[in-house]
């Protein structure tokens, strides 16, 4: 079969053999971490119950020994304002989750081509009717779509406990759930916003992760420090030359994908500016959004991540043996 052949299905069946080979990466490591999180979110439970320390949620903090008292200035708060808060504690809840979810998409893609050159299992997918490219789209997906989806499953189900945690400790106090929290919770909204964000971040950064690819097809050993040494020697020449860190930055939007617009985070606090109450729209300026992907950095990153994936392809079709 040519290397250069491309299924929609041979691809969609590669990525579920990528999520079943790389099923603890993607599975139990963020299970992990919302276990933790939600011992947090016990403990943090129990205190209130308690009645011993205080309790901050997302910057409104009050003694939960005079619980109360802090429900009635709850209260007293606006309703977007209510909104906001929860917006940005479902937020919380999800960082820590999509932050080790991103280590551990650099370290699968890092590993994607050069793991089945080291084991030489290249040698039977070779002898399959799957080709390069192929090959390389799958490991590309399951990486930097698939496996933040996941994560986002888990991140759902930790955010579901957290409010029915909190749910509990108000009808504790003998306050309605309803009216404190439930009502309040702009879910769909953020849950809209995740996918989202999950998608265009793969198109932001598919210079970032294709560069993952592409070292992990050539590195013959340690993958990590081809993909690390030439970026960190750009750094330190430019620091040294221009007396500046553009470069510093520019990898800093492809992580964050803060270069089209702050999907997420920037646009919660500008949703609820003008005390707008809302709880099914997502958090996305579609506007700035359009602006970011039909600029000239993202054109140029788009040329230069897939010039990157088609030297990966090339690679693993060279250094086959």
């Amino acid at each position: 079969m040519s290397s250069l052949t491309f299924s929609t299905k041979n691809v969609m069946t590669m990525c579920w053999r990528e999520f079943l080979e790389h099923r603890n990466g993607m599975v139990t490591v963020p299970l992990i971490i919302a276990a933790i999180l939600l011992i947090l979110a016990i403990f943090a439970a129990v205190t209130a119950i308690s009645g011993f320390g205080t309790v901050d949620v997302d910057g409104f903090s009050f003694d939960s020994s005079d619980f109360a008292n802090g429900m009635e200035e709850w209260l007293d708060q606006s309703s977007a304002t209510r909104s906001k808060i929860f917006a940005g504690l479902l937020l919380g809840v999800s960082s820590p989750i999509f932050a080790i979810a991103f280590v551990v998409t650099v370290f699968q893609l890092l590993g994607s081509l050069f793991d089945e050159r080291s084991d030489r299992s290249i040698l039977f997918w070779k002898s399959m009717p799957i080709s390069d490219v192929e090959t390389v789209a799958s490991k590309y997906l399951a990486a930097v779509v698939m496996l933040p989806l996941v994560a986002l499953a888990v991140t759902v189900l930790v955010q579901i406990a957290v409010l029915i945690l909190m749910s509990v400790v108000v009808g504790f106090y003998g306050f309605n759930p309803w009216t404190i929290v439930l009502s309040n919770v702009p879910f769909l909204s953020v849950l809209f916003s995740s996918i989202i964000f999950i998608f265009l971040h793969a198109l932001w950064a598919l210079p970032l992760f294709a560069w993952f690819m592409l070292a992990s097809a050539y590195a013959p050993r340690a993958p990590l420090l081809f993909a690390v040494v030439p970026p960190v020697l750009i750094i330190v020449l430019e620091g040294i030359i221009t007396r500046s860190g553009k470069f510093a930055l520019l990898l800093g939007d492809l992580v964050t994908g803060y270069g089209y617009g702050g999907v997420i985070e920037e646009q919660v606090g500008e949703s609820f500016a003008d005390g707008n109450d809302i709880t099914i729209a997502p958090f996305v300026d579609f506007g700035r959004v359009a602006e970011g992907f039909f600029s000239l950095q993202f054109l140029i990153g788009t040329i230069v991540g897939v010039a990157f994936l088609a030297g990966a392809v090339y690679l693993r079709r060279a250094r086959a043996l």
